[in-house]
């Protein structure tokens, strides 16, 4: 999905300053994430946050969407933070004899 309206002409879907996809649905603006979770997984309980598994916030696949509660999508996203910052700047090798 490349297409990106303009939600002032009241075209949708459009995607939001964060990157989420939004849609108008039943008169209620919502993010398609949490409007597709619902629709193949069921309610999402109170509070809880809709995680992309893969990190792009504009795949919307079921299978790309998990229900966190806010800590552990929090623990999550801190350990994704921590293996990118290791990855980037590995350790010093150990001096050759």
């Amino acid at each position: 999905m490349s297409r990106q309206a303009d939600p002032r002409l009241n075209r949708e879907p459009w995607k939001d300053e964060d990157g989420y996809w939004i849609t108008k649905t039943n008169g209620r603006i919502r993010r398609v994430h949490r409007a597709v979770y619902e629709r193949f997984y069921g309610p999402i309980p109170d509070g809880w946050h809709v995680h992309h598994v893969n990190g792009r916030r504009d795949d919307n696949d079921p299978w790309n969407l998990r229900a966190l509660s806010p800590g552990d999508h929090r623990r999550l996203h801190d350990a994704l933070r921590r293996a990118a910052r290791q990855a980037a700047d590995p350790p010093a090798s150990p001096p050759a004899p």
